[in-house]
């Protein structure tokens, strides 16, 4: 027998098993939640954690030897000017990072990172508006318009905050899908005349997520949504879906890729595990401020996974993934 043949038959033989390990893990892990739900002092706690953990780190680790290789991403050379070597530009992206978390101490730490995507973006879509199309443009703002409409009428209905998501997430959006092109990083399948794929890349990442929701339920954090009264309000969860994976995985990843990928094009994956490290650290900060605990546990439970999903999958993946976490809490 041939060994390229030998060697794909391997290859499939490893994919199924490693397909079955993750279906008998999302089973045993919902399986024990409903058991829970049900039988509240059944003592399946433990066993539907430790199984849902188990999945999301199979899921992380399935996703990250996933078709396409990082080392298949084509060289890229987006930004003119100065050359700077890789580990400045590292230490300038977290420099940056760090003065938008002081600011976020004193005026809101989800607010200062919006902000600042929110503006940087506005650059980048202003830079390169001879390559914004139509869709570009009408998706970005129907983005930032349902999420101003979500918090005004499903949400809170903090007006300001609306008002902050209606006007920084369209250029977040738009500088975000532009790189992502540019950069063959990922999918954003309703620009390309698909959104019947769209739909089912989300529905599937929905399913994907269950594991991570219950592990939410277990530690109690939906305890914090005490303005749900009405059965149509965790809908609301749509908003952060699209908003934070906007700003914080749409844009902030392929932006950061773009400026490290040029100074390491021989070594692409390290442009790329910093990107996704900014992602999770600036999406995880914006959630627990300076709990480290807590933005290392978020970041592996549920950045890490949705950012996988962009790079893997496609945008839609990435908020269904987040929208069912924050759904069932």
């Amino acid at each position: 027998m041939p060994p390229v043949i030998s060697g794909w038959r391997v290859a499939r033989s490893m994919q199924k098993l490693i397909l079955t390990l993750l279906g008998g893990l999302w089973l045993l892990s919902v399986g024990g939640g409903i058991c829970r739900s049900i039988l509240p002092s059944s003592g399946l706690d433990f066993l539907t954690g430790l199984s849902a953990f188990a999945f999301i780190a199979a899921l992380i680790w399935f996703l990250a030897r996933k078709k396409p290789a990082v080392d298949d991403l084509p060289d890229l050379d987006l930004f003119s000017g100065a050359r700077p070597g890789f580990w400045l530009r590292v230490f300038l992206i977290f420099l940056g990072l760090g003065i938008a978390f002081f600011v976020g101490m004193m005026i809101g730490t989800g607010f200062s990172l919006l902000l600042v995507c929110g503006l940087m973006g506005l650059g980048i879509t202003i830079a390169w508006r001879k390559q914004l199309t139509g869709g570009v443009v009408w998706t970005g703002l129907a983005a930032g318009l349902i999420s101003e409409l979500g918090i005004l009428f499903v949400g809170n209905g903090d007006l300001s905050w609306a008002v902050a998501n209606l006007v920084l997430i369209p250029p977040a959006f738009t500088a975000g899908a532009l790189l992502l092109r540019h950069a063959k990083l990922g999918q954003i399948h309703v620009l390309e005349g698909k959104p019947a794929v769209g739909v089912q890349g989300f529905l599937f990442a929905c399913l994907l997520a269950v594991p991570a929701s219950l592990l939410n339920l277990l530690g109690n954090l939906q305890s914090q949504d005490t303005w749900i009264h009405r059965w149509w309000q965790p809908l609301y969860a749509i908003v952060p879906g699209i908003a934070e994976e906007t700003w914080a995985r749409l844009f902030l990843v392929a932006v950061c890729y773009a400026i490290l990928l040029p100074a390491t094009n021989q070594r692409p994956r390290r442009a790329l595990v910093v990107a996704i490290l900014t992602s999770v650290i600036a999406h995880g900060f914006a959630h627990t401020g300076i709990d480290s605990f807590g933005i290392v546990i978020g970041s592996l439970l549920y950045s890490l996974p949705s950012a996988l999903l962009l790079i893997k999958g496609s945008f839609e993946h990435a908020v269904g993934y987040h929208f069912m976490v924050d759904f069932v809490r």
